[in-house]
């Protein structure tokens, strides 16, 4: 219900993502809270340069972001855009440990 009202508010559609770090536990286990807390900035300025200006984007827990993006018809360019940077990213600054994000699309009508 709010969803429709969002939509109608902005007269656009809306999509919700979820944003999650995976392996952010085994991270702070093995290479402590600094560590982690740099993985999760790094996903932040991601999410800001994969996401228009007006998208509305936060962190909910550690480790896991929304992204609230009126207007926005394909979802799946974003997803795609979000891991083509964090590819070119770990090409340019590679980390002794993996890290990678689960992204779930949710459209609201």
């Amino acid at each position: 219900m709010q969803e429709h009202k969002l939509s109608l508010i902005t007269g656009k559609p809306c999509t919700l993502f979820f944003v999650d770090v995976a392996g952010l536990q085994q991270i702070k286990d093995r290479f402590g809270s600094d560590e982690s807390r740099a993985v999760e900035k790094t996903v932040g300025g991601f999410l800001k340069s994969s996401f228009r200006a007006d998208d509305i984007a936060g962190r909910l827990a550690a480790g896991e972001f929304a992204v609230l993006a009126a207007g926005c018809n394909n979802p799946e360019r974003s997803q795609t855009r979000l891991v083509s940077q964090m590819n070119h990213y770990h090409e340019l600054f590679p980390r002794p440990y993996p890290f990678s994000v689960r992204i779930h699309a949710n459209p609201l009508s």
